[in-house]
């Protein structure tokens, strides 16, 4: 896939050294048939794929592979080195890296919320634009949520406790923590919130005043600002109708049944003039004067809410800012890492491997984080990337530095030293990452 934002640069296959892909792309062939000798592909130093024929040879087949397949083949197969491995003691070559990976429950996550945006720019546009961050938190799915539900919980907890130490012996605390996570759980499942068009015009209006108040100069006159305005404002309509099409968000009235007070959602394609209650089908007619509503889609709330994805886009958005001609960018997401048959087969992983990213040739290998919080056993992240061994080791948390993550990057960066593998950290920088122009690149 062409990662690349420009129309006028393209993306193109750029193959890492230290993740042995080439297998993937082509296998051992023969350069003369029958007898003639079997070789393989190799990487060149300009990580371009390269194949060997003759005279009287054939070119082999070439097949082009998935991000996928190309990361997982070459974690799970290692080094092929025929007939090198021959030669060496009981004709054993170069140990794989791990005995198997797989997409995680949050890597199937990432995949579908991927190929529902279309595009890393589409995604970049939308996840990591301040407006629409802000409509995505109000709907509830939002990396800022989940950090706002954790306090909430914890300082309800903490009401309830007082000083006393929580004791899961004791059966009274015991109810205490089942109640608040039941009433949590059921707040997030039966509350699913909309949003009215007059709410995302309003907010919308208050971005692009802001934006024509900050022009520098001299300013716009009357007429030129109602214009400009007008013209932003065709770009929301343009973008809302762009993500109702990507099924990003869902247009339709939500209708509160006057019979039995069921809140039904009624989606566009299902508009009639007399609407049943989904549950007393009890009839009801449609409305002629509320403007429309807009619902999220229910996969990409949970893959934000609960799977916590908007920091690999983040990350990946940064990626994607380093574009030049030749680049190459390629990438898979959350996967689930095994050493050995009896954690595969047991479903046991090692690991969970956030990103794999091989860029212009380099394997980054990335914990992107929500928070600080969430990068709470730095030795042991260290110890699975001295076994993956990608060039880089990216810790990347969505929040701004500070001084007990630096420590934990310090634990971090301690453990990875001797093993080749450069370690970095990212955080998280508003005014860089963020986009707060009233216009979308969708």
């Amino acid at each position: 896939m062409d990662h690349s934002p420009y129309d006028n640069v393209r993306h193109r296959w750029r193959l890492p050294r230290r993740l042995r892909v080439a297998q993937v792309f082509c296998t051992h062939y023969q350069v003369v048939e029958p007898h003639g000798r079997y070789v393989g592909p190799r990487v060149s130093s300009g990580s371009l794929l390269t194949v060997f024929t003759s005279n009287d040879g054939k070119l082999p087949l070439i097949t082009l592979p998935s991000d996928y397949d190309a990361i997982k083949t070459a974690l799970q197969r290692g080094r092929n080195w025929y007939p090198i491995h021959q030669a060496l003691p009981n004709g054993v070559g170069p140990a794989q890296l791990c005995y198997a990976v797989e997409r995680s429950d949050a890597g199937q996550h990432f995949y579908g919320t991927y190929q529902l945006f279309g595009s890393l720019r589409t995604a970049r546009s939308i996840l990591l634009h301040q407006f629409w961050r802000q409509q995505l938190e109000r709907l509830g799915a939002t990396e800022r949520r989940a950090n706002i539900r954790h306090d909430r919980v914890l300082r309800q907890l903490q009401g309830r406790l007082g000083d006393r130490k929580l004791d899961l012996v004791d059966p009274t605390q015991r109810e205490v923590l089942a109640n608040l996570v039941l009433q949590e759980a059921d707040s997030e499942r039966m509350t699913y919130p909309n949003l009215a068009w007059p709410d995302l015009a309003k907010d919308f209006d208050e971005l692009v005043a802001r934006y024509i108040a900050e022009i520098p100069g001299d300013g716009l006159s009357d007429q030129e600002k109602a214009d400009e305005a007008k013209s932003l404002a065709r770009g929301l309509r343009e973008c809302v109708q762009r993500m109702c099409e990507l099924g990003i968000l869902h247009q339709g009235y939500e209708l509160r049944c006057p019979k039995c007070l069921y809140r039904n959602w009624v989606a566009l394609g299902d508009l009639r003039t007399q609407v049943f209650c989904q549950v007393c089908h009890h009839p009801n007619v449609a409305p002629v004067d509320r403007p429309w509503q807009f619902r999220l889609n229910g996969f990409l709330r949970e893959a934000l809410q609960r799977h916590g994805l908007a920091p690999l886009f983040w990350v990946l958005a940064r990626y994607q800012e380093n574009v030049k001609i030749g680049s190459s960018l390629w990438f898979e997401g959350p996967l689930s890492v095994y050493f050995d048959s009896k954690t595969y087969e047991q479903r046991r992983p090692a690991s969970d491997v956030d990103l794999t990213i091989v860029h212009d040739g380099k394997v980054t290998m990335c914990e992107a984080k929500r928070s600080a919080r969430g990068f709470d056993k730095p030795n042991e992240t260290a110890a699975i990337f001295s076994h993956l061994r990608p060039d880089v080791a990216l810790i990347a948390v969505m929040e701004p530095h500070s001084k007990m993550l630096q420590g934990k990057f310090d634990e971090f960066s301690a453990a990875l030293a001797g093993t080749g593998i450069a370690p970095k950290l990212w955080t998280l920088n508003e005014d860089r990452d963020f986009e707060d122009a009233p216009w979308f690149n969708v």
